[in-house]
């Protein structure tokens, strides 16, 4: 490792610290270490004082690795591969874009259809807040809730991630959807639930997961099918999920995993919560490894309405 008397001021300038490289991933700091000591990636300098620090290039591969961790590979396997290796190893479809595109080069959108995104993602590089929320508008009216999340939201969510890895978009973009996304949804849930007294759901993240939009997707769903909802948001200690349950006396508790947290991690969290919440119903949708027998696993939104009607209207 090099210390700090072998890091020159230009070297220091192009490196980040972990904290920064989990708040650009979406890792969680403890992952990121386990990692390295496990597998050696990712490698970090270290300073005088043990502090880590990270080349910039860092990320890109992460946001592979993470890519490579929800199609089911495992950590052992793709850590050790190179940026190239990785996006051989995930094989993605590639389209072109039209004029936004300079050069017209391919790009990775997964299996989101372009022509109906492009006066989306001409909003997104403008950062025009009021042309992107009127194109939200205009197909939640038209599709309703379920069909847009299932068909407009969330596939565009992959393919902005997708254009990030590819450069084709900047982080000030990804951040921009993503604040814009989480207004937006909780703009349809709030008030829905809000007329609602029962069945009441908590909805909640693990321990060290960050990502919060499949758990407003969720909420949105549970309002729309009927519920109260109460949203606690991102990274609660499993203890105060159960508490909040119990103090407010919830018919269920409905957790979202992101593709982003490691499938082991989360199923350790998982089977801890079933273990606590006791007979209170789990519901969980995402990327997760071991599934808890108590719990009910929920492949989609769709499944997801199923089942909180089925509770509404028992």
């Amino acid at each position: 490792m090099a210390s700090e008397t072998d890091i020159s001021p230009r070297d220091r300038s192009s490196l980040m610290g972990i904290g920064a490289l989990s708040t650009a991933t979406g890792i969680p700091a403890s992952t990121l270490r386990t990692w390295e000591r496990r597998y050696g990636f990712p490698s970090a300098q270290r300073t005088q004082g043990g502090h880590r620090l990270y080349p910039d290039g860092t990320v890109d591969r992460l946001v592979w690795v993470q890519r490579a961790l929800a199609d089911g590979h495992r950590p052992k396997q793709v850590l050790g591969l190179s940026p190239f290796e990785l996006q051989r190893l995930l094989e993605p479809q590639t389209y072109k874009l039209g004029p936004e595109d300079s050069a017209g080069e391919a790009v990775v959108v997964g299996q989101a259809s372009l022509p109906q995104f492009e006066r989306w993602l001409s909003a997104v590089r403008d950062l025009d807040e009021s042309a992107f929320h009127s194109l939200l508008a205009s197909d939640w009216g038209r599709l309703g809730t379920l069909a847009f999340i299932e068909q407009r939201l969330a596939p565009f969510l992959v393919l902005v991630g997708d254009l990030w890895v590819r450069r084709q978009l900047g982080i000030r973009h990804e951040h921009f959807v993503s604040e814009r996304a989480r207004d937006f949804l909780v703009g349809i849930w709030r008030p829905l639930s809000a007329t609602r007294r029962r069945p009441l759901i908590v909805c909640a993240t693990l321990p060290g997961e960050l990502h919060v939009l499949g758990l407003h997707m969720a909420a949105c769903v549970c309002a729309m099918a009927g519920s109260h909802v109460v949203f606690l948001g991102a990274g609660l200690p499993i203890e105060d999920i159960v508490c909040a349950g119990r103090d407010s006396a919830a018919d269920a508790i409905v957790v979202s995993v992101s593709r982003n947290m490691d499938r082991a991690e989360a199923s350790v969290h998982l089977a801890a919560l079933s273990r606590k919440a006791g007979a209170m119903p789990l519901v969980f949708g995402g990327q997760v490894g071991t599934v808890p027998e108590s719990a009910t696993f929920v492949a989609s939104l769709s499944q997801l309405e199923e089942w909180v009607s089925d509770v509404v209207h028992r």
